[in-house]
């Protein structure tokens, strides 16, 4: 068991810092250019969305119903259940941080209000967490030799890792428009993939 646990660590750490490279990659971006329409955004975030979708069911949710009918259990209960308690951790923690942080008093009792592109920032850095969870529970399955296999963790590894460029950009880019200069928003763009390969260790820990 330890040695299946110190595997999928390995190999989950190694995707996650994979894919903050590739945050970073687009985090670096804003060096070249700090320029791009809100529709080129709009498009951009639509593009990673896409992706995810097709990630999330393709790596994750087909691999987890096929293995839930092997083991005849009650496919709907256990997927369905997971999914929609996924789905719910995320907006909890969206709605927490982004929009009560976005209207908390300091002590002398004045409102806090931060940026949207601050607020952006918070909530790219929250979706990083499950995508990271995502990557660890996808190798750490294929390390039990279940139906998830290495390349279908790997798919899912390069599917995030693509979108993960573009958010790196997509973060880093409202920063440097609000008066951040280009190393401090390169740096806000590299910090909100830090968490993916820490959320990783714990997903491939679990499973």
């Amino acid at each position: 068991m330890l040695e299946s646990i110190s595997t999928a660590v390995i190999h989950s750490s190694f995707a996650g810092l994979i894919n903050l490279g590739f945050t970073a990659i687009g985090a670096a971006i804003i060096f070249l250019s700090k320029k791009a329409s809100q529709k080129t955004l709009d498009l951009m975030l639509s593009f990673t969305a896409g992706i995810m979708l097709a990630a999330a069911y393709v790596s994750l949710l087909g691999p987890a119903i096929k293995i839930s009918n092997d083991l005849g259990q009650l496919t709907c209960f256990f997927v369905g259940s997971g999914l929609l308690f996924g789905a719910g951790f995320l907006i909890f923690l969206n709605y927490y941080f982004v929009h009560i942080s976005g209207n908390r008093r300091n002590p002398e009792g004045s409102k806090i209000f931060y940026s949207k592109s601050i607020l952006l920032f918070i909530a790219i850095t929250l979706h990083n967490i499950p995508e990271g969870l995502a990557l660890g529970v996808a190798f750490g399955s294929a390390v039990q030799s279940t139906e998830s296999t290495f390349a279908s963790a790997t798919a899912l590894m390069l599917g995030i890792g693509l979108q993960n460029i573009i958010e790196g950009f997509v973060v880093a880019l409202p920063l440097a428009r609000d008066g951040f200069s280009q190393k401090k928003a390169f740096l806000f763009g590299v910090i909100s993939g830090v968490v993916e390969p820490i959320a990783a260790i714990f997903g491939a820990v679990v499973v």
